[in-house]
């Protein structure tokens, strides 16, 4: 549900969170419910602030119970620092607030039960956040954080896994604690949400392997140098196998020889990539080699 548009953002409540502050309603603690949308979106508005401020387009923002998603510019995986920059503003806007709140304690500007309901908020979304795995904030940054060394499509795939086993331990986890009523069905539906939205992360990384491989390119272009990196490899290896390899921020060089360990050729990631979109991705990098040899 669409709630407002600030600059050009449109912030909305995903259906999940709208139960949930239906829970509080019923359970007669809707104040509660307002004190955790408000954490929440001030969770999401640093996400959008800072991503704007590192020059990436911010279209939308919807409020989930653990959090948010704000759908921003398919460009930022590829900038790994700049991603750690915004997943990481998140969790520590809810430290920060913790510490906030504390302050005003002190001065009397303080409210009971509702004071220490939003720092317990805070500190729950921040502990949850910086669960290793996608589509949590920490599975952001590790991912940017492995980029660095491997493929971005991997990365987003083990992250994407990573998430899901969270998302089947919170719905196990989530389930035990209903029986034994330690807590509500709210976190089990939070694993549900957890489980799929990494699943739809890991859909997508096909998606991000073609932007990625072409924004290596234009990244070239940009910067005109880049660090180089050689890869040696059997010229009977399947094209697409060694683009997994490719690591951003690096242009590769890929040192080919057979199965005696004899040098056949040299081919440069640009090649390989255009070998790859015109040949498929199973075409042998010894076939590409001997096509651009003539």
């Amino acid at each position: 549900m669409k709630i407002c548009r600030i600059k050009g953002v449109d912030f909305s409540i995903n259906n999940w969170f709208i139960a949930l502050i239906g829970v509080y309603f019923v359970a007669g603690v809707l104040d509660k419910g307002l004190v955790a949308f408000v954490v929440v979106l001030m969770h999401e508005l640093s996400h959008a602030l800072v991503a704007r401020r590192l020059n990436f387009e911010v279209s939308s923002v919807e409020l989930l119970p653990f959090g948010g998603v704000a759908r921003m510019s398919n460009k930022l995986p590829l900038e790994p620092q700049k991603e750690i920059k915004v997943a990481a503003a998140g969790p520590l806007t809810n430290l920060a607030l913790v510490f906030v709140a504390i302050g005003f304690g002190h001065y009397g500007l303080w409210h009971d039960v509702l004071g220490a309901f939003f720092i317990q908020c805070n500190i729950i979304l921040f502990l949850f956040n910086l669960l290793p795995g996608l589509p949590l904030d920490g599975g952001r940054v590790l991912r940017a954080y492995l980029a660095r060394r491997m493929s971005l499509p991997v990365a987003t795939c083990r992250m994407a896994m990573l998430g899901q086993l969270w998302g089947i331990l919170i719905i196990a986890l989530g389930t035990v604690g209903v029986l034994y009523h330690v807590n509500g069905l709210d976190l089990v539906a939070t694993g549900f949400f957890v489980f799929y939205a990494a699943r739809s992360e890991k859909l997508e990384a096909p998606y991000l392997y073609a932007q990625y491989l072409m924004a290596k390119q234009n990244e070239l272009i940009r910067r005109e140098c880049l660090p180089g990196e050689i890869l040696v490899v059997l010229d009977t290896v399947a094209a697409w196998k060694v683009t997994r390899m490719f690591a951003p921020q690096r242009y590769h060089f890929i040192y080919l020889v057979n199965r005696e360990g004899s040098y056949v050729g040299t081919l440069d990631e640009r090649e390989v990539v255009q070998a790859v979109l015109r040949c498929g991705t199973d075409v042998s990098l010894g076939q590409v080699k001997k096509d651009l040899s003539g």
